[in-house]
């Protein structure tokens, strides 16, 4: 037995993923769905994958965007820096300086570059950070 009948399939976008849903929305909606899916990814901007204290491994963390444009600058520029591309990161995160002078994400991100440049990372290293160090 099928717990959805075969038609929805056809109904849905190219994006699917398993989600939680029911009633007794924290928020106070009637109805919730929570999942990465449910959050509108092409709005999330990536901000850091962090390890957690007592944790050992790294989890990617968001913020809400309305500047699509921003969200995409962002994913190039952590992905060039998780690829130690210093220059393509930082070219990525001057353009995203350049939308938004007071960038707090793209400032860390800049920093943490210079450091880099200054000092290079480990040969293991994942491009997470350790939040009990910080």
């Amino acid at each position: 037995m099928e717990l959805v009948d075969r038609r929805f399939y056809r109904r849905m976008g190219r994006e699917s993923a398993v989600v939680v849903a029911g009633r007794g929305c924290p928020l106070g909606c009637s109805y919730c769905a929570v999942g990465g899916a449910a959050w509108l990814p092409h709005r999330l901007r990536p901000v850091d994958r962090v390890i957690v204290k007592g944790k050992t491994e790294p989890v990617e963390i968001f913020t809400p965007e309305e500047d699509a444009e921003v969200v995409r600058l962002s994913r190039v520029a952590i992905d060039a820096y998780r690829r130690r591309d210093w220059d393509g990161s930082e070219a990525a995160w001057a353009r995203i300086v350049e939308r938004r002078p007071e960038d707090g994400v793209a400032a860390a991100y800049l920093a943490r570059i210079a450091e880099w440049r200054r000092s290079p990372p480990a040969g293991d290293w994942s491009g997470s950070i350790a939040l009990d160090k910080l």
